[in-house]
């Protein structure tokens, strides 16, 4: 999964407790309403990701109003493949050792997002 969504407090305290996350857009929405629960509705989004004039998510002027705050990701990493056998038992391979298979994810993955 590459997106999140949460409300801003949730945001800024997995950014707090160290989890790799980019601020992505914003919806505010109107004094009392809760738009992650669909009572109110969104009065305006903010795509933060391309603005230099709006403040940051850290920002003391982050504005009281912003109730979701959407983000890029980077915290779960994972990969499926489904194949059919004809028959019950195979003479595939042994999956190698986690050890193997995770090598170079930090470099492949982590690494390559933007801001980093």
């Amino acid at each position: 999964q590459q997106m999140g969504s949460a409300a801003p407090d949730k945001v800024k305290a997995m950014i707090a407790a160290g989890a790799s996350l980019m601020p992505v857009w914003t919806l505010l929405g109107a004094e009392g309403g809760d738009i992650l629960n669909m009572r109110g509705n969104p009065t305006e989004q903010v795509l933060m990701l391309d603005s230099t004039a709006f403040p940051r998510l850290t920002d003391k002027k982050f504005p009281a109003t912003a109730q979701s705050v959407n983000f890029y990701r980077s915290d779960d990493v994972s990969a499926t493949v489904y194949f059919y056998l004809d028959k019950p038992s195979s003479n595939l391979p042994s999956l190698p050792g986690i050890a193997l298979r995770m090598e170079g994810m930090q470099e492949k993955v982590w690494s390559n997002i933007k801001g980093k």
